[in-house]
């Protein structure tokens, strides 16, 4: 119903205020449907959502019974993710972090304006510092998949989650702004075992072990 402060994909809801995705899913009736289907398929296990935004992928998972662990920089997207879970009636190990190599504090870049989403409206960048985390710190079992979409750090946010990406092979779903990084992405991941890829959804680099 037009009138409903949510859009729904599926069974997930997603609330519209200044949101991105449920912008997306308004206007074409879906976001990331490959990547998506492909993150549904990986099996049974521990699901890490990385640049989790409002939670599309993470409450995607919680639905289907499966942990996940959803992380967020942003502190104002990392309260509507926990919301729009809430909205969903399920439970998500939500953290609000940066994602890199090491744990520390880093520099990270906010959008300015409503809401602090990154959406239509913004009107710049404001800098702050936040806490950041990386995968192998958070002593994870049985990782079935990991999403990433960190604008452009994901290289770093592999190099933090390389144990489990050795001891687990998950499905990997990785975006790749431009073609420098998914061909620094793809060779740091075949050093690793992972012998090809694909796409889906024009940027996204899905590897399965």
């Amino acid at each position: 119903m037009p009138n409903q402060p949510y859009i729904e994909l599926g069974d997930v809801k997603i609330l519209r205020e200044n949101d991105v995705v449920a912008a997306c899913i308004t206007r074409a009736g879906y976001f990331e449907k490959e990547s998506l289907q492909i993150w549904e398929g990986a099996g049974s296990g521990t699901y890490i959502d990385v640049g989790a935004y409002t939670g599309l992928y993470a409450i995607n998972t919680a639905k289907r019974g499966n942990p996940v662990v959803a992380i967020e920089p942003n502190t104002v997207t990392y309260k509507r993710l926990l919301e729009n879970a809430t909205l969903n009636s399920v439970e998500i190990k939500a953290i609000n972090a940066a994602i890199g190599d090491r744990e520390g504090i880093t520099h990270f870049a906010l959008p300015l304006g409503k809401g602090g989403f990154t959406s239509a409206g913004t009107t710049g960048l404001k800098g702050v510092e936040v806490n950041m985390v990386s995968i192998d710190s958070l002593d994870l079992k049985d990782v079935v998949a990991i999403k990433m979409d960190v604008e452009r750090a994901e290289l770093k946010a592999l190099e933090g989650a390389i144990e489990v990406i050795r001891e687990y092979k998950p499905l990997l779903i990785i975006e790749a702004l431009d073609q420098e990084l998914e061909d620094q992405i793809t060779s740091f991941l075949y050093a690793l075992g992972y012998d090809e890829y694909r796409k889906a959804d024009s940027r996204n680099l899905i590897f399965e072990g």
